[in-house]
């Protein structure tokens, strides 16, 4: 599970969609609030800028490390709520009507839909969605409470437990899902192992029937050395065949150096390795 793990830790297409989410959530509200006169608009500037170059970023750059995916996705969510934050402010001292919290309230649906980072990035994001409009309203209070006929912070908090919820659901739904592929993997795995085991001991039966044959003739005399030789030449064929077609794609893979061959073919065709394997 460990390669799962790995792969979880940075997902390409859904950090991409998830970006794309944010932006256009960006511009509808810049243009909304915009449209409403709201005096403070500078850190929906700051915002567009960061999600845009962060989309760009991971859309066009090929060759980047993924290290950077976590400070991007940090980055564009602070920049978003941050914008949401000021705008709340903003509103609230103009005396404008409008819903507030609807930052953190997009922010946490689009978490809990996409789920474009490791569970413990998406979950601190909608913690911070959950826990940062209360700190908010306790500041502004009584100013917001009254603005919002007391459905403020608490509506956003639900929002935001929801999407915890959904967001545990949907982790928990990608490992369930990696661990079937992983057990289809071992099963397929353990049937080729059969295959091969099989196929190696009809296509070496032969040969080695053929062995003891011309051992038991020249033992008792009923062949000369050269009948014996001609004999030995087909059997030795037959096994370059089956040397040739075991390592004609292999000129890549050496075995470790000091261990023994029987000790691979046992500790992976042996039943106790399959028992392991199933037990993982």
């Amino acid at each position: 599970m460990s390669e799962f793990n790995k792969e979880a830790f940075s997902q390409v297409k859904p950090l991409k969609t998830f970006l794309l989410a944010v932006v256009c959530a960006e511009i509808i509200g810049f243009l909304h609030w915009l449209n409403r006169d709201v005096s403070i608009l500078w850190p929906w500037y700051i915002a567009l800028t960061v999600s845009v170059l962060g989309l760009l970023w991971v859309s066009f750059v090929k060759t980047r490390s993924k290290i950077w995916d976590i400070p991007i996705f940090y980055s564009v969510c602070a920049s978003y709520l941050l914008a949401g934050g000021v705008t709340t402010y903003s509103v609230v001292h103009q005396g404008l009507e409008a819903e507030l919290f609807t930052t953190f309230k997009n922010l946490a649906l689009i978490m809990a839909l996409i789920a474009p980072t490791p569970l413990w990035a998406s979950f601190s994001v909608v913690l911070v969605c959950l826990f940062a409009p209360t700190l908010q309203s306790l500041i502004m209070s009584p100013i917001i409470a009254n603005y919002s006929n007391s459905t403020e912070p608490w509506l956003t908090m639900s929002y935001s437990i929801v999407s915890l919820i959904a967001l545990k659901y949907r982790f928990d739904s990608k490992i369930t899902e990696r661990q079937e592929i992983q057990a289809d993997l071992e099963k397929k795995m353990k049937q080729d192992f059969s295959e091969v085991s099989l196929a190696v001991r009809d296509l070496t039966n032969t040969p080695l029937q053929s062995l003891d044959f011309i051992i038991d003739m020249l033992r008792e005399g009923k062949i000369s050395p050269k009948e014996a030789s001609d004999m030995l030449e087909k059997v030795h064929y037959r096994l370059k065949e089956v040397m040739y077609a075991f390592g004609e794609n292999k000129k890549d893979v050496s075995l470790e150096k000091g261990r023994d061959s029987f000790e691979i073919i046992y500790s992976k065709f042996s039943k106790s390795h399959y028992h392991h394997l199933s037990q993982d």
